[in-house]
């Protein structure tokens, strides 16, 4: 582990500062440079995904050009951006953003998850201790 401990999500300040970190790192340094560049939140998601023949999780980030588009894959163990449906090493979880959580299927965000909680709790920790670091 990256940080001493599983699943530690780093601000990308930390990523940046040591240079190496978890999937999640990456996908959170991503997420952050393509919010600066301009991107709105409502295409990115961060997607929780089962590697195929390994019995491993991983996170990537998909970018949806369009509401009904096929979302690209960013990842960092396969640097080339693809479309969702030509990443058959991957099956998807679940997705969230900041603002919905969705179980995920092949190429796409699924159904969203009903209820008031749909926000992924991690992220929204996540963020909330983060600003707190920035204040």
């Amino acid at each position: 582990y990256a940080w001493g401990e599983e699943d530690y999500w780093a601000s990308p300040l930390e990523f940046f500062a040591k240079r190496m970190g978890d999937c999640e790192d990456y996908v959170i340094s991503k997420y952050f440079a393509l919010r600066r560049a301009g991107i709105s939140d409502e295409k990115l998601y961060f997607t929780y995904t089962q590697v195929v023949g390994y019995d491993k999780v991983h996170m990537v980030l998909v970018y949806y050009p369009s509401a009904k588009a096929v979302p690209l894959v960013l990842d960092n163990i396969n640097k080339k951006v693809l479309p969702g449906t030509h990443r058959n090493d991957l099956i998807p979880v679940y997705s969230f953003n900041a603002k919905s959580l969705f179980l995920a299927k092949q190429a796409g965000r699924g159904e969203s998850i009903p209820g008031k909680d749909t926000q992924n709790k991690r992220w929204i920790d996540f963020l909330q201790n983060l600003e707190k670091s920035i204040n």
